[in-house]
């Protein structure tokens, strides 16, 4: 049954990484859009049946480290925009709830909400959710050494926590690129 489950839910996740392949090549390149899937396809199942689960942690170790360049790249980028840490942080003091860990800013009300069930439900899936998604489990499963699953494990929690960090740090420097009128405030 979690074969199963898998699989239906991995065909559509995999299909958005070639989806995703297809509109960056084609808009870096002005190729035409199916065309640049198809060859991204080819390439990524080539590849990877090629060099098997070496080459998939090789590919990803490498994706890992253009997106923390990338994220901190943005980070540092959009806090200069918003007029630096100070600036971003009094926007975020200014917005009640929006720092607190009880309760959410309301766009449409402007005031603060507690959260609700859904809200405490989907921050613990999202969370806790990792630890049990396949491809994370193959990484650990493919420790040699009993020995080094516990560093592995402590390496995994520490960049997790560091990315999460990372993408909230993005959101707030985000609302106060939005409050300065440097972006569109996202609504819906």
């Amino acid at each position: 049954m979690a074969a199963l489950i898998i699989i239906i839910f991995f065909i559509p996740y995999t299909a958005s990484g070639f989806a995703a392949c297809g509109k960056l090549f084609s808009s870096l390149f002005g190729m035409n859009y199916m065309t640049a899937m198809l060859i991204s396809a080819i390439v990524i199942v080539g590849y990877t049946a090629a060099g098997g689960f070496f080459a998939a942690s090789t590919t990803d170790f490498v994706q890992s480290i253009i997106m923390t360049v990338a994220i901190v790249f943005v980070l540092i980028y959009a806090t200069v925009s918003a007029g630096g840490v100070s600036a971003v942080a009094e926007n975020a003091k200014q917005l009640p709830g929006y720092l607190s860990f009880v309760s959410s800013y309301s766009e449409t009300t402007g005031e603060s909400e507690p959260y609700n069930l859904l809200h405490i439900i989907t921050t613990l899936s999202w969370g806790l959710g990792y630890f049990g998604m396949p491809h994370i489990l193959l990484r650990f499963m493919a420790i040699e050494d009993d020995k080094k699953l516990k560093l592995s494990r402590r390496v995994a929690s520490v960049w997790v926590v560091i990315a999460m960090a990372m993408a909230v740090l993005i959101g707030i420097v985000g609302r106060g690129l939005s409050s300065k009128g440097l972006i569109d405030s996202l609504h819906g």
